[in-house]
């Protein structure tokens, strides 16, 4: 039985395969996952618009949609460190 290290073998699989590499950090690739494309629209949106969650309060709209904005990217910011 030929043997074959861990790490020739987590080189091969590529798990992120619809990933976009955003930079680098030390040397560790930094990776942004193509659903994060699609959940940080509507996390967005669901923070700004509905009535009982969010910044439902403020009453300029393109104020509420930036705060909801810097909000998400705040969690993925959280996520990253």
């Amino acid at each position: 039985m030929q043997r074959v290290s861990y790490l020739a073998l987590v080189q091969d699989f590529d798990t992120m395969r619809s990933s976009i590499e955003i930079g680098r950090i030390m040397g560790i690739p930094i990776r942004l996952h193509i659903t994060l494309l699609l959940v940080l629209p509507l996390f967005a949106y669901i923070f700004s618009t509905n009535e009982e969650f969010g910044f439902a309060g403020v009453p300029s709209e393109s104020l509420k949609y930036l705060l909801s904005f810097t909000a998400t990217v705040a969690i993925f910011l959280s996520i990253l460190i």
